[in-house]
């Protein structure tokens, strides 16, 4: 008689008949178990809906900035065209005190109808910061001799009082040269090119009689915060020469970098005639740039001048 053999697929059918008895066993077990006493579980509950975001609040527009414009030349007249009041002395003091007195006829004399009343006057303005304040210049100058030459420098808002600056130390021997040397005398003040604390002056003199020459006296102040204005720069300013029928315009303007390097930018080109041409004779120069050393010089202290500016209701 041959011994049992078990081959290794009937094993195997063994062992897996016997792992279904024990899942078959347990699942009754559990329905056995759960007969009157397993309950359904809950479902969760739904997730909250997400809020609307909370609408931005609408904020109202800035109120335009009110239009300026520059006072008229008349305006000026008065306040530039007086002497300032003296400086009252200390007590005690003689020297002061003589100063004062010669002073107080100094500026009796100066007023109208006084031995140095006859002036010549010349106003330029321009709002330097729109909404904000104006600037204006006024030289005045003897009108018989061309000497004693005065440029003072205003400014003004709606809500402010005119203050007014002398120009000093002014370059009196250039200005006298130029009123003696031209027919036509005027004063300009203009930004310069990038920079919105500098500011230009200059004392313009030309021949007339049409001739569009001209020269120029320039002068570059820089606006302080709260202080009076420094002087950085003066020299020649802007030139309008004509030879041949050709018009050549030379400018300069400037420019502050970092507050500390003063830039000065010199540009020539030709001007077209009365025919709207350029002749073809005329040709410009390429412009050049340049760093200037300079050394800020304060104006004196303002004075207020004029009426106070209307309250407003």
């Amino acid at each position: 008689m041959k011994p049992w053999v078990v081959s290794g697929f009937g094993i195997s059918a063994v062992r897996a008949r016997a792992r279904r008895g024990w899942r078959v066993a347990l699942v009754v077990a559990a329905g056995v178990a759960c007969i009157g006493g397993c309950k359904k579980k809950e479902a969760p509950p739904p997730p909250p809906a997400a809020q609307p975001a909370p609408a931005a609040k609408a904020v109202p527009p800035e109120p335009p900035l009110p239009t300026i414009h520059c006072p008229s030349p008349d305006t000026f007249f008065a306040p530039f065209l007086a002497d300032p009041p003296p400086s009252e002395p200390a007590p005690g003091d003689k020297k002061s005190a003589a100063k004062a007195e010669t002073k107080t006829k100094l500026a009796k004399a100066s007023k109208p109808g006084g031995k140095n009343a006859a002036k010549t006057l010349r106003v330029d303005c321009t709002v330097f910061a729109p909404g904000r304040f104006w600037l204006a210049t006024a030289l005045s100058y003897d009108e018989k001799t061309g000497k004693n030459p005065r440029l003072g420098l205003f400014s003004g808002s709606p809500s402010s009082r005119m203050m007014l600056f002398e120009i000093a130390p002014l370059p009196t021997e250039a200005i006298e040269k130029l009123i003696a040397d031209n027919k036509e005398i005027s004063v300009k003040i203009r930004k310069t090119r990038d920079d919105s604390s500098l500011v230009r002056l200059g004392v313009v003199g030309g021949p007339g009689g049409g001739k569009p020459d001209s020269s120029e006296v320039g002068m570059l102040l820089q606006l302080v915060a709260h202080q009076p204005p420094r002087i950085l720069w003066v020299g020649p300013g802007d030139q309008v020469a004509s030879a041949d029928g050709c018009v050549v315009e030379q400018t300069v303007d400037f420019e502050l970098l970092f507050r500390t390097r003063l830039e000065r930018f010199t540009t020539s080109k030709p001007r077209a005639g009365a025919d709207g041409k350029i002749p073809a004779t005329c040709k410009s120069d390429p412009g050049t740039q340049e760093s200037l050393s300079f050394q800020p010089v304060a104006l004196g202290r303002g004075r207020a001048v004029g009426e106070p500016p209307a309250a407003t209701p």
